[in-house]
């Protein structure tokens, strides 16, 4: 496996972090503090993909690219890029959103740790990433790591528990699917205009239907002129080049050791979390992410055709 693509996985998995914790942040300013526990998080979300398709608009349009999007929609690619927008957007988040609200935030992101095993499962189906024993050992590894520095038992009402698991699980698979749908438009799309169709896809859909479904427009329109606006755009900053770095590691080595190499964005989010509290680490995470690290390492010796590196990978 690419030492390469493991390099720009985990810097992209610690920028992911930076961005779930900042993100977290904003959620506890006004005017998102006071909202519901669903149209916060989609609020926020809504704003962080219209400044992503604004950031990758930019980048596109200063490498000439931009004229290239619409052409891009109407192929095979174009269509892939779509379904994984709405499958990592909206699909996800606000099942992964439900979750928390059912179950609370420490156990969904147990559940939810098992995407990258859902994902290797599906590319293995569909895009024919074969894994050898040693590489599904590595995934297993990465996977249980997660889930035990993540651990926490169910909060909230116990009656709730089967259906904030059922939708924990639903984002789970709306991740994995969102993998392999990149994976395999990424051999054909740069990884800049992959990006900016994400973006605006998953922007488009949750401002102008989930949004207004739910009344919670004018949450997003009062958080844009608050002074939390500038957390948002820190944390999209932050958000867009996680996510270029995850769309290059899709390039260099597949679908499924990407999602496990980027896996360990819970590891980070959870150090600067316990960090910025002024707190140490616990046996919890220390040895979850000791795990992880194990299993990324045996991936990594993992050769067995499946990553391939693509054209738009180099770019």
């Amino acid at each position: 496996m690419s030492p390469r693509g493991i390099g720009v996985g985990l810097v992209g998995a610690m920028l992911w972090g930076a961005h779930a914790v900042l993100l977290d942040h904003a959620l506890g300013l006004s005017p998102f503090v006071t909202a519901s526990f669903i149209a916060a998080p989609l609020a926020a979300t809504a704003i962080n993909d219209g400044l992503g398709s604004i950031w990758m608009g930019g980048i596109n349009a200063f490498l000439g690219r931009l004229r290239s999007l619409p052409g891009v929609l109407r192929t095979r690619s174009g269509l892939l890029l779509l379904a994984a927008a709405l499958c990592g957007g909206p699909f996800a988040s606000a099942s992964y959103v439900a979750a928390i609200g059912l179950v609370g935030p420490a156990y969904a992101v147990t559940v939810t740790a098992a995407f990258p095993a859902v994902g290797a499962v599906l590319a293995r189906i569909f895009l024919k990433d074969r894994v050898r024993a040693l590489g599904w050992a590595g995934i297993v590894l990465a996977v249980s790591g997660a889930a035990l520095a993540a651990y926490a038992p169910p909060a909230g009402d116990s009656r709730h528990q089967a259906l904030g698991t059922m939708f924990a699980c639903l984002a789970a698979l709306g991740w994995g699917c969102e993998g392999v749908l990149v994976a395999a438009a990424a051999r054909h799309v740069s990884s800049t205009v992959a990006l900016n169709i994400y973006e605006v896809t998953s922007f488009v859909t949750i401002a102008v239907v989930i949004l207004p479904a739910i009344g919670a427009s004018g949450l997003a329109v009062d958080a844009v002129t608050s002074s939390v606006f500038l957390v948002l755009v820190t944390a999209s900053l932050c958000w867009i080049v996680a996510y270029l770095a995850f769309y290059r590691c899709l390039a260099l080595m597949g679908a499924s050791r990407s999602l496990t190499v980027f896996s360990s964005y819970i590891i980070w989010t959870l150090l600067y979390t316990t960090l910025l509290g002024g707190a140490w680490p616990d046996w919890r995470l220390l040895m979850g992410a000791a795990v992880v690290l194990c299993g990324i390492a045996l991936l990594s010796r993992d050769t067995e055709a499946g990553a391939v590196a693509v054209e738009s990978a180099r770019e």
